[in-house]
């Protein structure tokens, strides 16, 4: 999540994997953004007003996201994963020593 435009936030499980930078590329963004507008149900945040390039390409995404199938209710709770493409991985993480990548 974008906290501000030179800053993010980002959680993941630390049992398997590990920050090995704290910078991101330029492909890492992309993916971060791409993924922003595929997860988003309504709207996205970010930290500063989008110029005229930015608000095409988030409509964009907009339109070519597939619907969530995941709920959460009073009553259960059922995951829908986005699955990347292989070509996905971000450069400021990696996975630790012994676990699957």
């Amino acid at each position: 999540m974008p906290l501000t435009p030179q800053l993010l936030a980002v959680a993941f499980d630390q049992r398997v994997i590990e920050v090995n930078s704290s910078q991101t590329s330029r492909r890492d963004e992309e993916i971060l953004n791409l993924n922003h507008c595929f997860q988003a149900l309504k709207c996205i945040y970010t930290a500063e007003k989008l110029n005229d390039e930015q608000q095409r390409f988030v409509s964009e995404k907009f339109k070519q996201r597939i619907k969530h199938r995941g709920t959460v209710d009073a009553n259960k709770w059922e995951v829908d994963l986005l699955r990347l493409p292989n070509d996905s991985q971000l450069s400021f993480l990696r996975v630790k020593q012994g676990h699957l990548q």
